[in-house]
């Protein structure tokens, strides 16, 4: 049986472009830690490597799933720790301090006879068959698949676009992002917004961008990215390999959004 538990549709339209425009402002979001770094950053805590541990999931995994009454297709990550908690689009990084204050979607979860459960953090609970496929598993209607750093050799340096695009009714959403990743450590960010709402013969409709540029570093799973202003975010970051690529990945997730290298 499995229960309903991510946000309503309307609280998806408002989170999305509060995601965009919060850019602009150097405010934080879901996805990322913000803040003033005066300081060079210290090493960032890595998480538990991504595997089958006595038949159960643990570490780092990339989850897709959509959902037919919104036509969204869910992008996210999931952080298997190994004393049975998990943690959904980590804000910042893999140490106990930030796995504490993580304020998304968490819980714990077990096994019991090849099922999965899950109970969140607001005592409801999902559960459903586990199933083991080639390069991941199968749950609740989600495709998981376990990730990895960089690897040896490779860069992440690069132009991506990405974004979302959810519907529903007479709501609809649209996110653009794009992102760039010099080589020499300069990045620069965009994002443009729009959203339309209709009920009972009225229509709303909202949109914004946002700008950012300044400089970043990979360390592991943690990208670090500080603007000209010197405001500091950091992110959960990795990539998606293709077999025809050479430098770089094919795909890069940072902060709950999966980029396509385009240049």
């Amino acid at each position: 049986m499995t229960v309903f538990s991510r946000p309503s549709f309307y609280a998806v339209l408002i989170a999305g472009c509060i995601f965009v425009t919060s850019i602009a402002h150097g405010q934080s979001n879901a996805n990322s830690s913000i803040g003033k770094s005066p300081k060079a950053a210290s090493k960032a805590v890595q998480p538990a490597p991504a595997k089958m541990v006595n038949g159960k999931p643990q570490g780092l995994y990339y989850m897709q799933k959509y959902w037919i009454a919104t036509r969204y297709l869910e992008k996210s990550c999931w952080y298997f720790a190994p004393d049975g908690k998990f943690y959904e689009n980590l804000s910042s990084g893999f140490s106990p301090a930030e796995l504490d204050a993580h304020k998304g979607l968490k819980g714990t979860y077990k096994m019991s006879q090849g099922s999965l459960e899950v109970t969140w953090s607001d005592g409801k609970s999902s559960k459903a068959e586990l199933e083991i496929v080639p390069g991941g598993f199968n749950w609740d209607t989600g495709m998981f698949l376990p990730v990895e750093p960089v690897k040896p050799g490779k860069t992440i340096a690069g132009i991506y676009e990405g974004g979302t695009s959810l519907g529903g009714g007479s709501n609809s959403i649209i996110i653009s992002k794009t992102l760039r990743l010099d080589a020499d450590g300069k990045y620069s960010m965009s994002g443009i917004s729009s959203l339309s709402s209709s009920s009972n013969g009225t229509q709303a409709k909202a949109g914004g961008q946002s700008e950012a540029n300044g400089s970043w570093n990979l360390d592991g799973f943690v990208l670090r990215m500080t603007t000209s202003e010197g405001a500091s975010e950091q992110h959960i970051a990795f990539p998606f390999y293709d077999e025809k690529t050479s430098t770089s990945p094919d795909r890069l997730f940072v902060g709950g959004t999966m980029y396509k290298l385009i240049k």
